[in-house]
């Protein structure tokens, strides 16, 4: 993988992430893949790609026992070390 490529690929994850987190704490559910698609902005071939690739229901499972401000603790800390 192309350095353009891995790092448009850890952007798109991080994309799918927050919006995962962000439509789980509003809907106290999992997002569809329509929802994801429409919130991110990306293909729903490079959304699918990534949610199969990267299993996010693991961190779904984990989520919901967490409290609201616990989540965006874990997402902010997720976006400071992933985004360069």
């Amino acid at each position: 993988m192309t350095k353009k490529r891995k790092r448009d690929f850890e952007i798109n994850q991080v994309k799918i992430f927050k919006s995962l987190l962000k439509i789980f704490q509003y809907k106290g559910r999992k997002p569809t893949l329509v929802e994801l698609v429409n919130d991110t902005g990306l293909s729903i071939k490079t959304v699918d790609r990534h949610l199969n690739e990267l299993k996010f229901d693991n961190y779904v499972k984990d989520l919901r026992t967490l409290t609201g401000n616990v989540k965006m603790a874990l997402y902010e800390n997720a976006i400071l070390e992933r985004v360069p």
